[in-house]
């Protein structure tokens, strides 16, 4: 798989939620794959450097995922980090707001297994 060595962080405070996601991005052919309960976490394992892609909730406690989102943009070291929401948020207020937010993808729960798959080897290709 040409993205196998892609470093992805999952985050979300749902437990189940972060586990359904990382068999996805397994049976995707994903290996390195982090997780985080809260943005929060995730801020301090993204200012690391190391991730390509977070796959984030929008509502989480500690730091919302919007919230991640505009922190990693304002980073310039954290430019170039891909981010998508997974996300029970469909009011089109909150997709605007992450389009504005330079958002690569956004995806409404609930969601199929390829669907996941599909838009995020579509962010990879095309970045």
């Amino acid at each position: 798989m040409e993205f196998a060595n892609t470093m992805i962080l999952v985050v979300d405070d749902q437990d189940l939620m972060r586990k359904t996601i990382k068999n996805i991005l397994r049976n995707t052919g994903f290996s390195n794959i982090d997780e985080a309960r809260d943005g929060l976490a995730a801020y301090n394992k993204i200012a690391t450097g190391i991730y390509d892609l977070v796959i984030s909730d929008w509502s989480m406690p500690n730091l919302t995922g919007i919230e991640l989102l505009r922190e990693a943009r304002s980073n310039p070291q954290l430019e170039g980090l891909l981010f998508c929401f997974v996300t029970g948020q469909r009011d089109i207020s909150h997709v605007k707001e992450a389009v504005r937010e330079n958002v690569n993808g956004y995806i409404t729960k609930p969601f199929t297994a390829r669907v996941l798959a599909d838009k995020i080897l579509e962010i990879l290709r095309s970045n």
